[in-house]
């Protein structure tokens, strides 16, 4: 039961990683489009 929990935790963690970096990536390609979309302007 104790092995099963620390899979666990530690799959949450990656996947709580890999959300965090997505929203970054995601924020990121927003905030470049913002800007290409002014200097086209």
């Amino acid at each position: 039961k104790d092995k099963h929990n620390e899979l666990y935790h530690k799959i949450a963690e990656q996947h709580a990683a890999i959300a965090v970096q997505r929203e970054a990536e995601r924020l990121a390609y927003e905030a470049t489009s913002v800007v290409n979309d002014i200097n086209d302007h």
